[in-house]
């Protein structure tokens, strides 16, 4: 089947908010079918060019002190204390993608104007996923009474890594959300957290400069 035709699809599903869900599924469905019989037939992200981009960021954004034997009370890993972004959608939508990115700060001091050779560098070896996502966990939330992310029982905030995909590939969804609900994220930077193998000596927490999550979203009101 063609890009075109597929592209045709898309569009036709962003302007009948009625067939909106089938079509994407179907979408979906025809994808899969062509990966699975001559690998990727379309390039990376081309069914979300359509789709009207939500972007939720936070910038410098500093680790938070880790619970120790010393300071128990500390927010845990899987949590955060900082308040969600808010985001108001302002219309109807099909979120069919999401992604997200972070990153670490490596350039001047914004205080002092000094570089700092061993952070800079440190910042371009840190990340080991795509687009810097295994430098801040995430939670996503609606209206201040659906979180999702847990481990079944408790609320659970999870690198960003393992809950979001990247711009080129994003995380496949069908969230349907209503107009003026309010969708949040939350943000932690987990550049603090101790990696197996690794020497304290060898690495550092470091700030990030920037982490965001961008929904895809198809407007399902009528034009």
């Amino acid at each position: 089947m063609s890009r075109d035709v597929w592209l045709a699809i898309a569009n036709e599903a962003a302007r009948d908010p009625s067939r909106a869900a089938r079509l994407n599924a179907l979408l979906l469905d025809l994808v899969r079918e062509a990966k699975e019989q001559g690998g990727d037939s379309t390039p990376p992200g081309y069914l979300y060019a359509a789709a009207h981009q939500w972007i939720v960021r936070v910038r410098d954004l500093d680790p938070e002190p880790l619970p120790t034997a010393a300071f128990p009370a500390r927010t845990p890993i899987t949590a955060s204390a900082l308040d969600a972004i808010p985001f108001r959608t302002p219309f109807t939508a099909l979120i069919v993608g999401v992604c997200g990115w972070a990153l670490a700060r490596g350039g001047p001091d914004p205080t002092t104007g000094v570089v700092d050779l061993g952070e800079h560098i440190l910042a371009q070896v840190l990340p080991t996923a795509e687009a810097g996502r295994d430098l801040f966990s995430v939670s996503i939330g609606l209206d201040g009474q659906v979180t999702f992310g847990s481990d079944g029982r408790d609320v659970r905030m999870f690198p960003a890594s393992c809950v979001v995909g990247t711009r080129l590939v994003p995380r496949a969804m069908a969230w349907t959300v209503r107009r003026n609900q309010i969708i949040q994220v939350k943000f932690r930077n987990i550049t603090n957290v101790p990696l197996e193998n690794v020497t304290p000596l060898v690495t550092r927490p470091l700030r990030l400069a920037e982490a965001a999550v961008n929904f895809f979203a198809l407007n399902l009101e009528r034009p």
